[in-house]
C-alpha cells in the first residue's frame, strides 16, 4: 500500500513539474502560473547578451554610380525594409534592373533608380527588394519607393539598443522620406534567424518587437502609421528546421498589434531555395517576391 501511494505521489509531482516547465498543460494551476510568468516578464525582460555591432563601413552607402532622379510625386507607395541579412544585401545574385519599371530607392534625401545592392543596408550582394519593387510596379502601375536599413546578423534587441545605432540610422531615413512627401505605407520586417539561433525567449522576442514597432510609429503623424508585414522566419545555418517557438512569437506580435500582419512564411523554403543553408538563391527570391506581391495587391484591393 505504501509503495503504491508513494508511486502515485511521485507521478503527480513529476507530472506537475514537467507540465510547468513545458507549458503543455492549460488547466489549473499551470495556466495561472504561465500567465504570472508572462506578467512578470513584461516588466523584467531578460537582459540581452553582450553584442558586437556592425560598424558603419559594413553598410552599403555608395551613390557614386547610381542614377539620381526627381522623387516621384504621383502618390507612390513607399516601403521600409528592416531586419537582418535576408532583408539586406546577402542574396546570391543581383536583381536585374528594368529601365521601364518605376521603382526607386530613397536615401539621404534623394531618390535613385532602384538596383542592387540596396543603399543603406549591410552587404554588397543581391537583395529581395529590387526585383520585388519592379515586379510590383509593373503589376500595378504604381511608382514604388524603398527605404532600406537592414543589418546582417542583427537580433531584435539590437534594434532597440542605442549603442548599435541601427534604429537611429533607420529612423533618420524614414524621417527624411516623410519630410520629402514619401510617407512609408508598409514596413517589411524580415528577421528572426539570429534570435532563433540564440534561443531568445519567445515572450522576450514578442515584447521587444512590439516595442520596436511603437518606436517607429512615433516617427509618424497620428493616423499615418505604417502597416508592419512580419515575415515568419527563423531558418539559418545551425538550425535547418528553424524554431517553431520563434515563429509563434512573430505570429503573436500580429495578434497583439492592430497594424501588424503576417507576411510570407519563408521557413517553408528549404535548401533548394537557399545557397548556403540560410540566404536565398534565385529560386527563393522568386517565390518570396510572388507571394509578397500578391499580398500587397490584395491589401490595396488592386
Amino acid at each position: 500500500m505504501f509503495k503504491k501511494t508513494f508511486a502515485l505521489l511521485f507521478c503527480l509531482i513529476f507530472g506537475f513539474v514537467w507540465g510547468l516547465s513545458s507549458g503543455h498543460y492549460k488547466v489549473f494551476p499551470f495556466s495561472i502560473l504561465k500567465e504570472t510568468k508572462s506578467y512578470i516578464a513584461e516588466f523584467f525582460p531578460k537582459p540581452p547578451k553582450n553584442r558586437i555591432y556592425r560598424p558603419a563601413e559594413r553598410f552599403f552607402t555608395s551613390t557614386a554610380e547610381r542614377l539620381e532622379i526627381t522623387c516621384p510625386n504621383d502618390d507612390p507607395i513607399t516601403f521600409v525594409a528592416l531586419g537582418q541579412s535576408n532583408a539586406a544585401n546577402s542574396l546570391s545574385s543581383f536583381g536585374e534592373r528594368d529601365p521601364e519599371a518605376t521603382a526607386y530607392q530613397f536615401y539621404d534625401g534623394k531618390c535613385y533608380l532602384m538596383e542592387d545592392p540596396t543603399i543603406g543596408s549591410t552587404g554588397d550582394r543581391g537583395s529581395l527588394w529590387t526585383e520585388f519593387a519592379q515586379s510590383l510596379s509593373q503589376a500595378s502601375g504604381w511608382s514604388v519607393v524603398f527605404v532600406t536599413a537592414a543589418v546582417e546578423a542583427s537580433s531584435v534587441n539590437d534594434w532597440l539598443e542605442p549603442e548599435s545605432g541601427y534604429f537611429d540610422r533607420a529612423a533618420r531615413q524614414i524621417s527624411q522620406a516623410i519630410d520629402s512627401g514619401l510617407t512609408p505605407k508598409f514596413v517589411l520586417w524580415h528577421q528572426g534567424e539570429t534570435d532563433a539561433l540564440s534561443n531568445t525567449d519567445p515572450l522576450d522576442y514578442t515584447l521587444r518587437l512590439k516595442t520596436l514597432i511603437e518606436q517607429v510609429d512615433q516617427l509618424f503623424e497620428p493616423g499615418l502609421e505604417p502597416t508592419w508585414i512580419i515575415f515568419q522566419t527563423s531558418i539559418c545555418r545551425g538550425l535547418p528546421n528553424g524554431s517553431r517557438q520563434l515563429v509563434e512569437a512573430q505570429r503573436n506580435v500580429t495578434k497583439q498589434h492592430m497594424r501588424a500582419i503576417l507576411g510570407p512564411n519563408t521557413d517553408q523554403l528549404g535548401s533548394l531555395y537557399r545557397y548556403d543553408g540560410c540566404h536565398f538563391n534565385a529560386n527563393g527570391k522568386a517565390r518570396i517576391i510572388e507571394e509578397l506581391r500578391t499580398q500587397i495587391l490584395d491589401l490595396e484591393n488592386f
